[in-house]
């Protein structure tokens, strides 16, 4: 995660700014940003009933007093360092337009947004933005625990996984402390295929074969000396993300990290099928899904791309 140099906070001016803006503050000092934008998309009020004909100026804040309200939120909740450069945003059109086109327009690293369960407000509309965003995007929820001695990477093998794990590689490096748990998922065939074999035979054998697949992927990472457990879990017919969920939970995770897909033919951008779901769940911790990022992306092919959706 040393590579965020640039990171786009995304508020909405409720009770939920406060946990994000927290948790912006605890991870700037591991990764330490050279800058960090908090932007705020402000919508436009459903013209009803008695409000027709208003001027909503009258009523309505501009945007040196959204700019004043967000300053005060983060001097508030945000152990400001001098070594940080801040800014800040109000932008009018939708949040997902606007958000996408900001990290555009500033090359962005890193998007930081909320994830609410209860409190009250629309939130930002995260999953719209993270199907088209080319950066990585980490998600934090209503109560994050201000720490990192857990980590948990999900790892189906791939080139994706193996982004993943070297960001939580980096994070171990950080503080020594850091345990990474790398989970691989796998599923036990139907017997129909030999029914000759038991169910424990067959999960032996899934078993030895996900053991096998996981020691060449991690011969092909440098862990520098990471402090790495794997994982084996059968799905039992569950959903995968069911399963991920459930394990993070028992292993008291303080951060959950998947890769996702990055940029591909003419700037289009995608995330893989399970980090799309893993974003409607509530983990109870952060949750970071990892895009190789390219240096430079275009805002128009990206909008193209989430039209083509």
């Amino acid at each position: 995660m040393t590579n965020y140099k640039r990171i786009l906070v995304a508020l909405d001016l409720s009770l939920m700014d406060r946990s994000i803006i927290n948790y912006v503050s605890f991870l700037s000092k591991w990764i330490e940003p050279d800058k960090i934008y908090f932007i705020h998309a402000k919508d436009s009020p459903e013209i009803t009933g008695m409000m027709e004909g208003l001027d909503l100026d009258l009523i309505l804040p501009n945007d040196n007093e959204l700019i004043q309200e967000l300053k005060e939120e983060v001097e508030q909740f945000f152990d400001i360092s001098d070594e940080i450069d801040i800014e800040y945003a109000i932008k009018s059109n939708s949040p997902a337009t606007e958000i996408l086109d900001f990290a555009s327009s500033k090359n962005i690293d890193l998007l930081i947004v909320g994830k609410k369960q209860e409190l009250k407000g629309k939130g930002i509309a995260a999953q719209q933005i993270v199907r088209r965003i080319p950066c990585s995007v980490i998600f934090i929820p209503e109560k994050p625990k201000m720490r990192l001695n857990e980590i948990f990477v999900c790892n189906d093998f791939s080139n994706f996984a193996k982004l993943a794990m070297g960001e939580a590689i980096m994070l171990a490096q950080i503080n020594a402390d850091v345990t990474i748990f790398c989970e691989h998922v796998f599923h036990i065939p139907d017997k129909k295929y030999r029914p000759d074999m038991s169910t424990a035979a067959f999960k032996q054998l899934m078993l030895d074969h996900s053991t096998k697949k996981y020691n060449e992927c991690i011969s092909e990472i440098d862990t520098k000396d990471a402090h790495i457990t794997p994982l084996f879990t059968p799905d039992n017919d569950w959903p995968l993300v069911q399963v991920i969920k459930d394990m993070a939970h028992r292993k008291h995770v303080d951060l959950i990290i998947i890769g996702s897909k990055g940029k591909s033919t003419e700037s289009t951008i995608f995330i893989g099928t399970t980090a799309e779901k893993m974003t409607r769940i509530d983990f109870g911790c952060p949750l970071l899904i990892v895009k190789k990022k390219e240096d430079e992306f275009n805002f128009a092919n990206i909008m193209k791309a989430g039209s083509d959706l």
